[in-house]
């Protein structure tokens, strides 16, 4: 399973007018170079663009050695001066590769961007839309579902976005000289490239920040509380001593899962580092689980199903049809 197996792909008129042309992911995220606790919070805080090729194989495409730097800023120059000032020279650099294209080996060979891949409030940043998530009226970038509705029911989804309704909120926004249009605050200069709109596909969620950060860290840390101070069927001690003693092999090695807080809301790992605790969990502790129907136990196990699916190499329909549900 690929972006290729997608119908955004599929659809995509640069890429089908262009098929061998290189395809690039961004990917932007900010980090802290000093103590993120202390009180030089935010002040030193840098963001960070790294590029990477649809083009290659799935196993090299995730290795680091085939992400490249492209862009280094501080977050508060972005702030400043503002994504169009600070995102100028990359973008013209993706102009020339959409038209003049590089020369490999006698071969003219063009580019265009296929997605910028992030955060939510990064990706938010970038696309112009709203970056207040907790009252904004109109708060997704994928559909134009309100608050009110979503409260109401969180399943639901409202039209998608695209670049047509996109544009004409733009052209709204122009017209009557107000912040906002429907979740959008600003045109992204991205929008100015052939191969790319910010709308469909331009911003996909992020799996490490929305999943493995999100949901799974709020989630899990939830489930283990329950267990461990309702049911008392073992302590936070006697879990945080099976994650340190366990014998990981392999990267698993290198990415320990970290010891479990009981006071914290959230599991305090990393993406990774909470993946791995939630795929060992049933190894780590299942001989401790005195009812193995508990509700809260088989959520614990639905996620990880879940997380399951949602990283699996492969996919059929039928698995698509049973994560729906």
């Amino acid at each position: 399973m690929d972006l290729y197996d997608g119908q955004n792909f599929k659809c995509h008129q640069f890429f089908n007018e262009n098929p061998e042309s290189l395809k690039l992911i961004l990917y932007q995220d900010s980090f802290e170079i000093v103590n993120p606790l202390g009180s030089a919070k935010k002040t030193h805080k840098v963001l960070a663009v790294y590029l990477s090729l649809a083009n290659l194989p799935i196993h090299l495409r995730s290795n680091t050695d085939n992400m490249f730097l492209v862009l280094l800023c501080a977050e508060n120059d972005l702030k400043r001066f503002g994504v169009a000032k600070v995102f100028s020279e990359l973008l013209a650099d993706l102009k020339s590769l959409e038209t003049d294209g590089i020369n490999v080996d006698g071969e003219t060979v063009k580019g265009g961007l296929y997605c910028i891949a992030g955060d939510n409030l990064g990706s938010h940043c970038i696309g112009g839309f709203t970056e207040n998530f907790s009252h904004s009226h109109y708060f997704c970038r994928y559909c134009e579902i309100t608050r009110s509705e979503f409260e109401a029911d969180p399943t639901v989804c409202g039209p998608p976005r695209t670049p047509e309704t996109y544009d004409a909120a733009v052209a709204d926004l122009q017209a009557e000289n107000i912040q906002s249009v429907r979740g959008i605050k600003v045109n992204s200069i991205f929008n100015t490239l052939e191969s790319f709109h910010v709308s469909q596909p331009g911003l996909p969620p992020c799996l490490g920040h929305d999943l493995f950060e999100g949901v799974l860290s709020y989630d899990l840390a939830l489930y283990l509380k329950d267990i461990i101070k309702k049911k008392k069927w073992f302590t936070h001690s006697l879990l945080n001593r099976r994650i340190k003693q366990f014998k990981y092999k392999g990267s698993e090695a290198l990415t320990k899962p970290c010891a479990v807080n009981p006071d914290r809301a959230k599991l305090s790992g990393q993406a990774i580092q909470n993946w791995n605790l939630l795929r060992l969990l049933p190894v780590l502790i299942g001989d401790k689980v005195q009812n193995h129907e508990d509700e809260v136990w088989q959520l614990a196990l639905q996620l990880k199903d879940i997380v399951d699916l949602i990283c699996a190499q492969n996919i059929s329909l039928s698995q698509i049809a049973y994560l729906d549900i």
